[in-house]
């Protein structure tokens, strides 16, 4: 009796294996780098550009990661 329910079991978890290789994936953020010469807070082309961004439904730190380098040479 022992030697089927090990059988049973071995054949279910077999069959049962290759099913969890199709589970949903965790979605990956899709990341955007933006370099600006002059600093963000003044750079009118990236405040439209970011502008339109959030027009097509992408906001940043939700649905999308944002990294603007500028020419002080820091992240933001």
């Amino acid at each position: 009796m022992n030697r089927r329910k090990f059988i049973v079991g071995f054949g279910s978890a077999a069959t049962a294996w290759p099913l969890s290789l199709y589970a949903q994936q965790p979605a990956r953020r899709p990341r955007l780098g933006i370099l600006i010469y002059s600093t963000p807070d003044r750079d009118p082309a990236t405040k439209s550009f970011l502008g339109g961004i959030r027009e097509l439904g992408y906001v940043d730190g939700q649905n999308i990661d944002i990294e603007r380098l500028h020419s002080s040479g820091g992240f933001r």
